[in-house]
């Protein structure tokens, strides 16, 4: 996702209308006189771009294709389920459980990540995006439509609840899974760990020559 950050034009403005402003009341024949008119544009500039912050947005990249149809198709499910939560954290309706739903973001998004790098998880990954990504979306959905009654009651009160408890044990859940995606990782390095310490042992080299 590319950052795009674009500067107010009201400060500009702002300079501009001091300008007519200063032209229609005030002389402007000396050199005292635009060097007044330019320091005082230089200031107004000043605390209006400090004021006035910057404008914003976002815009994916173009995701690059590994080339398998099916490794693909699931990547860009990933980025969508992504972008739809996201969305979902930024709506005032579930603003109780935003926290919450922004740490799903941040999980699901190394989780897909992980896939593009580690394609042998492609199974594990599939069955967390066929199961665990649409029970999600349709807690939120059922959060949000309560919300929505805009009323208290036994039932609305209670489901709520729920559904915010749960969210912590999908949190836990997701978490696991991420941890399971490096199993394979875990075991690669723990076998080259052997594999170097037993070099360094033949070798003579720990113990008396290295402190590891």
């Amino acid at each position: 996702m590319i950052e795009i950050r674009k500067k107010s034009a009201l400060p500009f403005y702002a300079v501009a209308a001091v300008w007519i402003i200063y032209c229609v009341f005030f002389p402007l024949y000396k050199a005292s006189h635009f060097i007044i008119l330019i320091c005082l544009s230089i200031a107004i500039y000043a605390v209006l771009a400090k004021l006035i912050p910057d404008t914003v947005s976002y815009i994916e990249k173009e995701p690059e294709k590994t080339g398998d149809p099916e490794l693909d198709a699931l990547l860009e499910e990933g980025r969508d389920a992504v972008s739809k939560m996201r969305a979902m954290a930024e709506d005032p309706l579930l603003s109780p459980v935003a926290d919450k739903v922004n740490k799903l973001v941040d999980l699901t998004r190394k989780i897909f990540e992980n896939l593009a790098d580690n394609r042998s998880n492609y199974q594990q990954v599939k069955q967390f995006s066929g199961y665990f990504l649409p029970s999600t979306f349709k807690l939120l959905t059922s959060y949000r439509h309560m919300r929505e009654q805009n009323i208290s009651g036994e039932n609305i009160d209670s489901t709520m609840d729920r559904i915010d408890d749960i969210l912590s044990v999908l949190i836990s859940a997701y978490t696991k899974q991420l941890d399971a995606l490096f199993a394979g990782s875990a075991l690669d390095i723990e076998t080259d760990i052997t594999v170097l310490e037993s070099m360094m042992k033949s070798q003579g080299l720990t113990d008396s020559d290295f402190d590891i």
